[in-house]
């Protein structure tokens, strides 16, 4: 039996994925819904937003979505910075470096409107071709076992091609957990968007599909148990 323990707070389509296993098979699925008050059990998996599954882990997990082992698809320049200052520079991509979404990524203006505090993650600006939208690779213990397409246009569904897949499997350490967002830059070349952690990412794929991404969210808690990342 494979317990998840979903926020009951939260009303999004990866909730009604995760209620929708017990409806198909409660012989192999139980949802509970509860709040942070819960004691979790060893072998219960926290299902929910960032503050909520972190409540359970006991930690913040800091946020590594430019993993050296990726560095093959940056094609931009991507630094740390513990200085305000760059917020004076123009064209810096700007994201949180110490918490997953404590603030929404800005891009920087010239001044300090807008800033936030320090540490940060900074990235030079990339040009991405938006007209065919980014895929996001479910990765559990070090394989990519699903590939989801999202895009804010209208158009048809786009599968990443194989040969893509297999470029960033082949990057991929061991054991890993996560999701890789790529996509492609307008000059031709796979370019990695982000990676994120094992938990709170949204779910590309269908409700049927839900037992990819159940296993995806169990492998994920138990890796984030075992490594302090």
């Amino acid at each position: 039996m494979k317990t998840l323990i979903v926020n009951k707070h939260e009303h999004d389509y990866e909730r009604s994925v995760v209620a929708f296993s017990q409806l198909i098979k409660p012989e192999e699925y139980k949802v509970k819904f509860v709040d942070t008050n819960y004691n979790l059990q060893e072998d219960e998996t926290p299902v929910g937003n960032i503050n909520f599954v972190e409540h359970f882990l006991g930690r913040i997990v800091k946020p590594d979505y430019y993993p050296e082992w990726t560095k093959s698809l940056w094609h931009r320049t991507i630094f740390h910075s513990e200085s305000k200052k760059i917020f004076l520079d123009k064209g810096f991509f700007v994201k949180p470096a110490d918490k997953n979404k404590r603030f929404k990524a800005v891009i920087t203006k010239g001044s300090y409107s807008g800033s936030k505090k320090p540490p940060y993650m900074v990235s030079t600006l990339i040009d991405i071709d938006h007209s065919i939208g980014e895929w996001r690779l479910y990765v559990e213990n070090g394989k990519i076992v699903f590939c989801g397409w999202y895009s804010e246009l209208e158009i048809e569904d786009q599968k990443l091609d194989n040969k893509y897949i297999n470029q960033v499997q082949s990057l991929i350490p061991n054991n890993w957990c996560g999701t890789v967002d790529v996509g492609f830059l307008k000059s031709g070349e796979l370019v990695l968007i982000e990676c994120n952690n094992p938990y709170a990412c949204g779910w590309y794929g269908k409700m049927e599909q839900y037992e990819i991404y159940i296993n995806w969210l169990i492998s994920g808690y138990k890796y984030l148990t075992i490594n302090k990342v």
